[in-house]
């Protein structure tokens, strides 16, 4: 890895200007945020915090609060971080210029300075040299900790790394383990590739599909998934997905038939009510009134034996498991698999499982956190990167 890691800087009393991307850190809802969902940018800011730096945020986000008329505005998120971390939280409403700059020396260490969201700003979406360099102002070292938004030309991902030394440019500790996953995901010679996307995310799962199939041997179907891929084949009239879902899903589904592709989905899973004891199910599409909990040992053993039998496995849907976060049932015998056969994992999405006490599977298992499409896509096609691109020149 040729972009040095955040931990290597000396950051005590100095102003790092630290790039976000919080689209994918919240809730629509922010006053509800999942502390799950902070955990992309939470370890980099804790380590800032800790190191008494002073901390200025450069963020970007498209999410909007109607109801209380803050269209675009950073306050919310900056609230939200005050109480999570208890430290001075700084904001002003302009995102160049004196008065940030100002309030970038005079901030206490160990404090954030919050800049006002960069999302639609000509200068920064045009990638302007003026801009990024009153937004390199702020700051006496660079951080990127926006991986997810490698895939754009932005005034604050690429331009900006033209002003700093490069003594001063690190890579965020999620940035770092993202981009070192990209070389592992390119290289490794047997690889299973497990993409988990929220159920609510149908479209971006079948969007990922699509642009990766030419690489895919096998494509597995969990969840909503695999319930909507029972639906289109059994021709189910009276359900409610909508018509660019299925269109999806069947382009995904031809195009997997002209490469001959196998397409694998749930033969049985494990459910209950909430007030009972799991139930083990088959061949029916999953009641939305039923919590299922994990896939039945039929479609563990079918699932576990397509990943033996392949280099590059496509999984969408949610890894399932037990209430408690236990790996049972079907779920089991798959990563039972994994470990034998020494297969890396990797997971797109915020909330992919956590390893940490899944000890069979941990060496074996990395992610990708920053659930943006274009990145992974990109990541895995050689497509173009530009933030990375210039990071790496800077360093060569």
């Amino acid at each position: 890895m040729i972009i040095p890691l955040l931990d290597n800087a000396e950051l005590k009393d100095k102003r790092v200007l630290l790039r976000l991307d919080f689209d994918h850190l919240f809730e629509k809802n922010y006053k509800r945020g999942k502390m799950q969902r902070f955990s992309i940018t939470e370890p980099s800011l804790r380590y800032l915090l800790n190191a008494n730096a002073k901390v200025v945020i450069a963020p970007s986000f498209t999410q909007t609060n109607k109801k209380n008329k803050t269209e675009y505005s950073i306050e919310p998120y900056a609230r939200y971080i005050c109480d999570l971390y208890k430290c001075n939280v700084y904001l002003t409403e302009k995102t160049v210029g004196s008065l940030p700059q100002k309030l970038s020396y005079d901030m206490e260490p160990g404090s954030i300075l919050f800049l006002e969201n960069l999302f639609g700003m000509d200068g920064e979406k045009n990638a302007e040299e003026e801009f990024a360099e009153k937004l390199s102002m702020l700051g006496d070292i660079y951080v990127n900790e926006a991986f997810s938004l490698s895939s754009m030309e932005l005034a604050s991902n690429t331009v900006i790394v033209d002003y700093f030394d490069k003594e001063n440019i690190f890579a965020g500790l999620n940035f770092g383990s993202e981009y070192s996953n990209m070389f592992k995901l390119n290289s490794a010679e047997n690889l299973f590739t497990l993409c988990l996307n929220k159920d609510n995310d149908l479209t971006g799962a079948l969007v990922a599909c699509e642009n990766l199939i030419e690489k895919v041997d096998r494509i597995l179907l969990l969840g909503e998934l695999s319930n909507l891929y029972s639906t289109v084949k059994n021709e189910i009239e009276n359900h409610n997905y909508s018509k660019k879902i299925i269109n999806k899903l069947k382009k995904v589904i031809n195009s997997a038939e002209v490469r001959n592709i196998d397409i694998v989905h749930m033969v049985d899973y494990y459910a209950d009510d909430g007030n009972s004891k799991a139930q083990l199910i088959r061949n029916e599409i999953i009641n939305n009134k039923q919590g299922y909990i994990d896939i039945g040992d039929e479609t563990g053993k079918i699932f576990s034996d397509a990943i033996s039998e392949s280099n590059l496995v496509f999984w969408l849907g949610d890894l399932p498991n037990s209430k408690e976060g236990d790996l049972v049932f079907g779920s089991a015998k798959i990563f039972d698999t994994v470990d034998k056969l020494g297969i890396y994992v990797i997971g797109t999405g915020t909330d992919t499982v956590n390893p940490d006490n899944k000890s069979h599977i941990e060496d074996g298992f990395f992610k990708f956190q920053s659930s943006c499409y274009n990145t992974f896509v990109n990541s895995v096609t050689g497509g173009e990167l530009p933030a990375i691109e210039k990071l790496e020149a800077k360093f060569r």
